[in-house]
């Protein structure tokens, strides 16, 4: 028996299945295609997500908007859609806090956020970043798991 070297190969699983073009899309591309909904309204000056007062943006990922809207039958007497975002935007700001501390503009955190569809916990992993893009800050809260289509199109 002859023993032959084998080479290895490397694929490169990215280029081959969606090609070598990269798109990137804006925050604004982003809210206009609906993968983003502008929640500015809902931030406080004093939550302090912009560094040195800068007044910022804000976008949740159309997901979390879905579960924020949805809130179920057994708490709706107690719990708002305006509760739920400024619990939401109020646990953020603090893991945003604690990240620039350590040099970081990215932070994760949890909430409970049950919804009438909800067949596990109600607690989510929720992510929050800093973007500056055309002179504008913003503040971007999705899921964690939906952040890597995030940051693909950033």
């Amino acid at each position: 028996m002859v023993k032959t070297e084998q080479k290895q190969q490397t694929t490169h699983f990215e280029s081959e299945c969606f090609g070598n073009d990269v798109i990137e899309w804006s925050i604004e591309e982003m809210l206009g295609s609906g993968v983003l909904v502008k929640v500015t309204a809902w931030v406080f000056p004093d939550m302090g997500f912009g560094a040195d007062g800068v007044r910022v943006n804000a976008a949740i990922t159309a997901c979390l908007w879905r579960a924020v809207v949805s809130v179920p039958g057994f708490c709706e007497s107690w719990w708002s859609v305006q509760g739920r975002s400024n619990e939401i935007l109020w646990i953020a700001t603090w893991a945003l806090r604690r990240a620039r501390e350590r040099g970081s503009d990215v932070a994760r955190f949890c909430v409970l956020l049950p919804t009438p569809d909800d067949n596990g916990t109600p607690e989510e992993a929720l992510r929050i970043e800093t973007e500056k893009q055309k002179g504008r800050h913003w503040i971007v809260i999705s899921m964690c798991e939906e952040a890597s289509l995030i940051n693909a199109c950033n």
